[in-house]
C-alpha cells in the first residue's frame, strides 16, 4: 500500500497576466494651479492618479478633509487606511488610538508646521477604530480611504 505525497507535472500553469490600460486619464478638474484646490479636491486627485496607474479602487471616507478644533473621529468599519497631518503652524496634534486624548493620555505626537506640507504625518493601515486628539486648539488633514 503506497501513496504519493507529491504529484509532478511537467506543464507549466498559466502565468496570470495584468490588464493593460491603455491612455489612462487621470482626475482633473481644469484648475491648472493645485494651489488654489481645497484639501477634497487634492484628495481626488490623488486617488484618481492611483486608480489610473492599477491600484486598487478606493473611496475617500467621511471623515476625509480639513479640521479644525475637532477632538474626535468615529470608527469606521470599511476604513482600509487613515493618514492624518499636522497643519497647525504653533501646536504640537497629539492622537489616542480610541477615546479620551490628554496631555498625558497620547499614542503619537505630530509635530507642527513649519511650512507647507511639513507637519508631522501619521498613517494607520487597517485601524479602524476611533482616534481622539489633544489639543483642541487644532487644525489637521484626514485623508480617510474605504
Amino acid at each position: 500500500m503506497s501513496s504519493a505525497l507529491f504529484t509532478f507535472s511537467n506543464q507549466c500553469p498559466a502565468i496570470p497576466t495584468k490588464a493593460v490600460m491603455n491612455n489612462p486619464t487621470i482626475y482633473n478638474d481644469a484648475v491648472t494651479s493645485v494651489a488654489s484646490d481645497t484639501s477634497t479636491v487634492i484628495l481626488q486627485r490623488i486617488l484618481g492618479a492611483l486608480k489610473n496607474v492599477g491600484a486598487e479602487s478606493q473611496n475617500l471616507g467621511a471623515a476625509s478633509g480639513l479640521k479644525t478644533n475637532v477632538t474626535s473621529i468615529a470608527a469606521n468599519a470599511a476604513r482600509k487606511s487613515i493618514t492624518i497631518q499636522n497643519v497647525d503652524g504653533s501646536v504640537v496634534l497629539l492622537i489616542k488610538l480610541g477615546v479620551g486624548a490628554s496631555a498625558t493620555d497620547y499614542h503619537a505626537s505630530l509635530a507642527s508646521e513649519a511650512g507647507a506640507g511639513t507637519g508631522g504625518t501619521l498613517t494607520l493601515s487597517s485601524y479602524t477604530g476611533s482616534l481622539s486628539f489633544f489639543n483642541t486648539a487644532n487644525h489637521f488633514t484626514v485623508l480617510e480611504l474605504e
